[in-house]
């Protein structure tokens, strides 16, 4: 498997548990479910421990696609920077959200208050810091093929514009 494909087939899992993550963080302070807070807290963990891989595959896949025709460096080299940013972010945020698990392990409900504000405070705000970091690296990923000058297709003219010449009786079928 290419580099730029198995980046592909990587990359999604983790972007989506990140996002997963941060909705049932916030979820869990707003109606203070206990069940929210673990599902939250172990998706952001978990994203975290998968973020490593996806920074390794995508570094095989930028030394790959800088090489083809269409590449356009400057977009390459600034989705890889937001990807390393958004590395340092979700490691943040699984660490902290790690610590968010521990602390309500043994908890039963959400009002046995093992959990202090602070604590849930720096989940959510990490978690937010990174969805919002992670996604942009995914949408500058996005506009190196999506969004390429050299890959854009030329815009068909509007329909009533093109002289066609149909043979008599063509539309009656």
């Amino acid at each position: 498997m290419s580099g730029p494909k198995l980046h592909l087939v990587v990359n999604h899992f983790p972007v989506l548990l990140v996002l997963a993550g941060s909705v049932a963080v916030v979820a869990a302070l707003a109606l203070r479910r206990l069940v929210a807070w673990r599902i939250g807290t172990l998706a952001l963990a978990a994203a975290a421990l998968l973020f490593y891989p996806v920074q390794r595959t995508g570094a095989a896949a930028a030394d790959e696609v800088a090489t083809r025709w269409y590449s356009v460096n400057e977009t390459i080299a600034a989705h890889g920077a937001a990807a390393d940013r958004a590395l340092w972010v979700v490691l943040l945020a699984g660490a902290v959200a790690g610590l968010g698990w521990w602390r309500t392990r043994r908890e039963a409900t959400w009002e046995a208050r093992a959990l202090p504000g602070w604590l849930q405070g720096a989940v959510a705000v990490t978690a937010i810091a990174a969805t919002a970091a992670t996604w942009y690296a995914a949408w500058l990923g996005g506009t190196i093929t999506h969004d390429n000058p050299y890959l854009a297709r030329p815009t068909m003219p509007p329909v009533d514009s093109v002289p066609v010449k149909l043979p008599p009786g063509a539309l009656a079928r």
